[in-house]
């Protein structure tokens, strides 16, 4: 309340900075032998997660039915990423046929021995 030699003057109360949102779970990856396919590395796992919302609704014929995880990888001086994968496959040419289906429909990725 200030005071400003006449009526009593009631502010508004200073807006609060907004929370940053959660930060997304570190999915472990499947467990046993096979492929997974990298779609990305990122800096946070809410940037990993809203790259799988891009990648899984541009392609999602593609993607449609495959699990997806998040895995941290601490590379030192570089920093932390948080690597964005899919599967898994039971065999590279199973990870490489649906590797090459993303490429040719303009996205990256990279076949990964579990």
């Amino acid at each position: 309340v200030l005071q400003f030699g006449g009526p009593r003057e009631q502010l508004a109360p200073l807006p609060q900075p907004a929370e940053a949102p959660p930060e997304a779970a570190v999915s472990p990856a499947p467990v046993g032998p096979g492929f997974v396919l990298q779609l990305g590395a990122f800096r946070t796992t809410t940037a990993a997660a809203a790259g799988w919302k891009l990648l899984s609704g541009r392609h999602a014929g593609i993607l449609e039915g495959l699990e997806h995880f998040v895995t941290e990888a601490d590379l030192g001086e570089k920093g932390k990423f948080f690597r964005l994968q899919t599967g898994p496959f039971p065999d590279r040419p199973a990870a490489n046929a649906k590797c090459n289906e993303l490429k040719n429909a303009g996205a990256n990725c990279i076949i990964v021995a579990r």
